[in-house]
């Protein structure tokens, strides 16, 4: 690292350089690291907190704790991805987002408005940087920050899940292309009866469990508590309202409009109305679009 290279990245991270001076006949630069007014400190993702001369990092209880103890909550997915830029962003992925969302969901959101004004009206952007949400979603290489960020699928010969296995592979990408590949994957290995109606050239096909049902299985995996109580409320009662779901789960509105945003983002929910009628509902996803969606996620690599 050369000098300007140093000096810029201890701007960045708010370093303060003091003047040189000469030890044992080299020209040594002193710098001073200002204690951090936001505690605890990430740095890659992670937490750290000083203890004497050592950062010590902090357990997810932990963090728990402080959050709340200062009486705030502490979203992952809301935070900053410090390490990413609007250059991580495949465009196409936002492109086919956009495509699906206005046809599903009536999204009015202009199409040659600019990446990253989508992003913003998507709460995916924080002050001109990525958040680990909008990395997850629209990343070409969510992985490159995320290396935990995979589904692992595996088909076993009985009912344990022990090795060897009869069948099993790892997908990376973003969580909609992951969603997308593990029902495909789900789907290969379920029993599928097949018969010919007569007068009919196609064949007739039935999956021994409903495909929505497997892939809603898929996706609840990702999901809280709340969100899979939420899903059951609304295929019972057909819709649920912010404030009906804030005051199920005695949560703040904050809370309920963002974990709401989160499952019509992954299109499990509808958004419907206008002010204080808007209302959620389970989406129906068209064969045409579920279609268009996998093969677009299928030339993604």
């Amino acid at each position: 690292m050369n000098k300007k290279e140093l000096v810029e990245k201890g701007e960045s991270q708010d370093l303060e350089f003091k003047e040189s001076l000469r030890l044992k006949e080299k020209k040594v630069v002193m710098i001073e690291v200002r204690e951090s007014q936001e505690k605890p400190v990430f740095f890659k993702n992670h937490a750290y907190k000083r203890v004497g001369k050592k950062n010590h990092r902090i357990s997810s209880n932990e963090l728990r704790k402080l959050a709340k103890e200062s009486g705030e909550r502490v979203y992952w997915d809301e935070r900053v991805c410090e390490e990413a830029s609007l250059e991580d962003i495949e465009e196409e992925k936002v492109k086919t987002f956009i495509m699906i969302a206005k046809e599903e969901r009536n999204l009015r959101i202009g199409e040659n408005i600019p990446t990253k004004e989508v992003l913003r009206k998507l709460k995916l952007v924080k002050e001109d940087k990525l958040t680990n949400a909008g990395v997850l979603l629209f990343g070409k290489e969510p992985q490159r920050f995320f290396t935990q960020s995979e589904v692992r699928c595996a088909r076993f010969k009985g009912d344990e899940a022990v090795k060897p296995f009869v069948d099993m592979k790892v997908f990376g990408g973003d969580i909609i292309n992951q969603v997308d590949k593990a029902l495909n994957f789900t789907l290969e290995h379920i029993p599928k009866s097949v018969w010919l109606i007569p007068g009919r050239p196609e064949r007739e096909e039935k999956y021994l469990y409903p495909p929505d049902a497997v892939r809603e299985a898929i996706i609840n995996l990702n999901l809280n508590e709340r969100q899979k109580k939420a899903v059951e409320f609304i295929k019972t009662e057909k819709k649920i309202t912010r404030s009906e779901y804030e005051k199920m789960f005695c949560i703040s509105e904050r809370t309920a409009n963002r974990e709401l945003s989160n499952l019509v983002k992954l299109s499990i929910l509808n958004k419907t109305g206008k002010g204080p009628n808007v209302c959620y509902e389970l989406t129906k996803i068209s064969p045409n679009l579920a279609k268009s969606r996998q093969k677009e996620g299928a030339n993604i690599k």
